[in-house]
């Protein structure tokens, strides 16, 4: 499901866990040990909350 408020959209969806998981994850492209930086046209975040057999991933990026 995608929603968009302001200039900021957002991607929710239910993903299954493949195991038992209990948790947060959290990740963005600036994360990754590289020396160059993620233009702000291709940067994004993603967070998922994992509950124990599935999960909910949300991710957001702003758009013009």
């Amino acid at each position: 499901m995608e929603f968009k408020i302001n200039n900021t959209a957002f991607y929710l969806q239910i993903i299954p866990t493949y195991g038992l998981a209990i948790g947060l994850l959290y990740y963005n492209p600036n994360l990754e040990p590289s020396k160059t930086r993620v233009d702000e046209y291709d940067f994004y975040e993603q967070i998922t909350f994992l509950f124990v057999i599935f999960g909910l991933h949300l991710t957001w990026w702003k758009y013009e």
